[in-house]
């Protein structure tokens, strides 16, 4: 409980540092070592405990490891491209906070109706794979085309691709953390739901903070050549290849991924208090 909240927080706030101070600054050094510090001692004492806050034993099993790979390649690219898009809408299309919620609705509607397709999908396929494939390309189709738009053009494209995001991300969401469920050892099943949701959260704060430095680091760079405007639009480019590029990391863990092995019923052994 102490070291887990000093570990994340400070790898953020380093992150975060670099693309503000520098990576050379103090700031951005101090907050990066203490956060691998706090890192290191969060895992040695929860291998330690008997009662782990979160049971990190279970990345002993490589069919879990590998599934949580993958979702937390995937949870980078969705919350990328979930952050980058609104502040894409005001600072390069110039929309009003209501107008940008108002667009913010299409992939919010296509999540609703794909999550229940790619669940049913799954039901007739048994292929967790092909569905992670699948809603990974289209997050990084919807990344894609975002990079290619610039401030001239309409709204079409940029519905178009956020649709497309959240497709991706409805169709694969449901059954990759089934899966994540089945790899896990039977013995410790009952701890991977807080080992799940909290390492989605810590890879999606830390992904906006680094999608976040990656932008503001790009944009002194372009303000001395071309209009301020301009440069915005150059930055999220950047910013939006990069997130494609992640997305299709995602695409090609996912060709590795393995239905998972027989797990004993037992559970893995526990350190005595």
């Amino acid at each position: 409980m102490i070291f887990g909240p000093i570990a994340f927080a400070a790898l953020v706030y380093g992150v975060n540092q670099g693309g503000d101070a520098g990576w050379g600054s103090i700031q951005t050094i101090i907050g990066l070592a203490v956060g691998v510090a706090a890192l290191l001692l969060f895992i040695l004492v929860e291998l330690r405990m008997s009662e782990p806050l979160l049971e990190l034993r279970l990345f002993r099993s490589k069919s879990f490891t590998s599934a949580m790979l993958i979702l937390w390649i995937t949870a980078a690219a969705f919350y990328g491209n979930f952050f980058l898009v609104p502040v894409y809408l005001q600072q390069v299309k110039g929309f009003n906070a209501f107008d940008t919620g108002l667009l913010m609705i299409s992939p919010a509607i296509a999540s609703i109706v794909l999550m229940q397709i790619g669940g049913r999908m799954y039901d007739r396929i048994r292929s967790v794979k092909l569905l992670v494939i699948i809603g990974t390309a289209l997050l990084g189709l919807g990344a894609f085309l975002l990079f290619t738009d610039s401030s001239g053009r309409g709204t079409g494209t940029i519905i178009v691709a956020m649709t497309l995001s959240g497709s991706g991300h409805a169709l694969y969401a449901m059954s990759l953390n089934a899966f994540v469920m089945k790899a896990a050892p039977q013995g410790l099943i009952n701890r991977v739901t807080s080992l799940n949701n909290a390492s989605q959260q810590v890879v999606g704060s830390f992904a906006v903070a680094v999608f976040s430095t990656l932008l503001t680091t790009r944009i002194p760079a372009s303000f001395h050549s071309v209009p301020q405007i301009d440069a915005w639009a150059d930055a999220f480019s950047f910013t939006f290849l990069v997130v494609m590029a992640v997305a299709a990391l995602g695409v090609v863990v996912g060709l590795f991924l393995r239905k998972p092995t027989e797990q004993v019923v037992k559970p893995i052994d526990q350190p005595t208090a």
